[in-house]
Parts: C-alpha cells; structure tokens; sequence
C-alpha cells in the first residue's frame, strides 16, 4: 500500500508540473510573468521538501552532487546581487526566481523517472489535448478579441478600427501583441515549439496534433517560430529515416523556398530585424559596467534592459539576456546545464536546445519551464516509445 500511495504522490508532482508549463495568462494578472506556473512549482517543491523531511525519503537525494553544484553557483551569484538591490525582498525574489527553475526541473525530473511508462504515456495525449485547446483558444482571442490582451494604453477606438479592416502591415502588431498569454505571440510560437517535438516522439495521434500545431505556429505570426519549426521538421527527418521521415521531408522541401523569400523580406526592409541588430550592437556596453556586473549580471528584474539600443526597452535577444541578467558566470552555467541535459537525454533536448538558441536569436525567454519540461518529457516517451515497438 505505502508504495501505491508513493506512485501517485509522483504522478500527481509529475502532472502538476506539466500541466502548470501551459497555464500562462499574463493578461489577467497585470502582466505577471509565469504567474500560475511560478507559484505551482515553488509550492509544490515546498511541500515536497516538507513531505520528504517528515518521511526521511527524498527523490531529490540521487542528484545531491548536481544540487550542491548548483547551490554553490547560485550563492556566488546571489550574494553579488545582494550588495545592489534596493530591498531584501527584491533580493529574494530573484533567488525564488532560480528555485522556480532548478528545483522545479529536478523535481519534474525525479518524478517523471518514478511514473510508469504506460502512464507517461497516457499523460502525453491528454497534455497536448489541453495545451492544443489553450492556444487554440488564445489564437481565437488575440484574432476576434484582441483588446483583452494589448495595453490599456492603447486608445480603444483606434484599435477597433484596425481590427475591422483584418490583418494588415498597418496593424499586424496589433494582433501580435494582443495575446492573452504572453505580451508578444513570439512567445506564442516559442513555447509551442517544445509540443511539437512531444508530438514527434511517439506515433500515437501525431498527424492529428502534428498539423493543429502547424496552424497554431502558423497563426502566431512569429516569423522566427516558422524558422524554428522548419528546423524541427528537418533535423528530426535526418535523425529518423522511413514513411514519416519521408513525410516530414516532403514538408521540408514544400516549406524550404518560401523560408529562403522569408528571411530574404526581413533583411531586406524589416524594421524589427533592424532592431536584433542594435540590440547585438548594444553588446558594445559592455565595457561600461564593472567587473562585478560583468561576470554576476544585474539580477533578473533590471538586467534585460542593460545592453539594449534604448534604456526602457526590453533587449528581448537570448544572449544579451542572459549576459544582462546573470553575467557571464550565469551563462556559463545556463549553457553547460543545456549541454549536460542534452548528453543526457538525448535527440528532442539536443533538438530543443538548438532551436531554442535559433529562435532567441530574435526573441527568447530563457527561464520558461516548458522549454526545459517538455523536450525531457519527450525524451522519456520516445525511450518508452521504442520499447513498444512504436515509431
């Protein structure tokens, strides 16, 4: 019975977890970032913490090197920034914020491994159930309603007339930014990439999710998301051979052209292209901050505004977020954690984390769980996947 009730105490940390990586509706909370995942991670690994202490059992105790190591790194980083913000609260709130990361991954690590397969699974189809629901359902807002999602700035009447006129080069942004999830739909594009690579990891409904997916790439008008899902389609035809890597050629070669015109339009006479570029050259700031910020960043509420073209504007690039928020002894450790994770588990991490770095070119948040929940969760379904004999 006590290892019964051990099974789903795992399960139900496992379920929450994923589930918690899709409910993102910033727009209902004043543009709170990661406001229901946040909170279900940080309670839920506290709670366990708790639980784990009174039972003297832990999940967490096998990768006891990999915490310590982590510990050390996030102290050293921590303490830099403790000496600059302006309040203690300021200042934990930003160590929540890596809590909300590490311990959220090794715990949704430890419980996924402690699921049995043909539960992992089950789970697949359901989650992308809900997810495919979610951003069909945002995509029907950001299109029909999309003055729910943008600024409250925005003059009301002005945007209910672009809105009549449908989609346009005079209000394209519109409708960009009037997601309810995320400020941009960049975002939209981005976290619905990892759900791709779910979907290819096992042959059950793939077709079916595969193409909802493409449309809701598709309508996220994130440019760098189409990049990054043709990408996707290609590496994973290279790594697996056969009928569905045939079809997944056929795609390939159909959407290869109008990629090549695509990218051909954006450096040609695309003002946001224009943008990444300033945002790259604002690198150049970095010779102006001290040698404390440079290796430690500046934390990681002030830190994506330091080297970007403008000091109001967010430097929405991967690298100069990273380098901003946490210097350069926190990127070290954010890409040597990808790279180990990718040794690790395999194709869809190793596959996540380059589309990923493709994407941030243009736009990335480098602390979204789904990015790091998901590609895991797929490896572990395509393991389990081969184990059925499945393709």
């Amino acid at each position: 019975m006590r290892c019964y009730k051990k099974i789903h105490l795992y399960r139900a940390i496992f379920t929450l977890l994923l589930l918690s990586s899709v409910l993102r509706f910033d727009a209902f909370f004043n543009g709170a970032h990661r406001y229901i995942p946040y909170r279900v991670t940080i309670i839920t690994l506290f709670f366990y913490i708790i639980y784990s202490s009174l039972k003297n059992e832990s999940i967490l105790k096998s990768n006891l090197k990999e915490w310590l190591a982590y510990s050390i790194a996030i102290c050293m980083i921590s303490l830099s920034w403790l000496l600059s913000f302006e309040s203690f609260l300021a200042f934990t709130n930003n160590i929540l914020s890596f809590l909300y990361i590490i311990g959220g991954t090794y715990l949704f690590i430890a419980a996924l491994k402690r699921c049995d397969p043909i539960f992992v699974l089950n789970l697949r189809v359901i989650f992308l159930l809900l997810s495919c629901f979610i951003f069909t359902l945002e995509c029907f807002i950001r299109f029909k309603y999309p003055e729910l999602g943008l600024d409250p700035g925005m003059d009301g009447k002005i945007i209910s007339q672009r809105m009549a006129d449908g989609v346009s080069t005079d209000n394209f942004f519109y409708f960009k930014y009037g997601s309810i999830m995320f400020f941009d739909s960049n975002y939209i594009g981005l976290n619905l990439l990892p759900l791709v690579i779910l979907t290819l990891s096992h042959h059950k409904y793939r077709r079916i999710f595969l193409v909802w997916l493409v449309l809701l790439v598709l309508f996220s008008l994130s440019r760098s998301a189409w990049v990054g899902l043709l990408f996707i389609f290609t590496l994973w035809w290279i790594n697996r051979p056969g009928d569905f890597g045939r079809f997944l050629k056929g795609i390939s070669l159909i959407a290869i052209p109008f990629a090549i015109i695509l990218v051909y339009e954006i450096v040609k006479n695309d003002p946001s292209f224009l943008t990444k570029i300033a945002i790259f050259n604002s690198l150049e700031l970095i010779t102006e901050v001290s040698y404390f910020e440079l290796f430690f960043g500046f934390g990681l509420v002030e830190g994506p505004f330091i080297y970007s073209p403008n000091e109001n504007a967010y430097a929405h690039a991967l690298l100069p977020l990273l380098l901003g928020q946490v210097g350069i002894v926190g990127t070290f450790i954010y890409f040597f954690t990808w790279i180990f994770m990718c040794k690790r588990f395999g194709f869809p991490v190793f596959l996540a984390f380059i589309t990923l770095n493709l994407c941030g070119i243009s736009l990335a948040d480098p602390w979204e769980v789904i990015y790091f929940y998901v590609p895991i969760y797929a490896s572990f379904v395509r393991q389990y996947s081969y184990l059925q004999g499945g393709r």
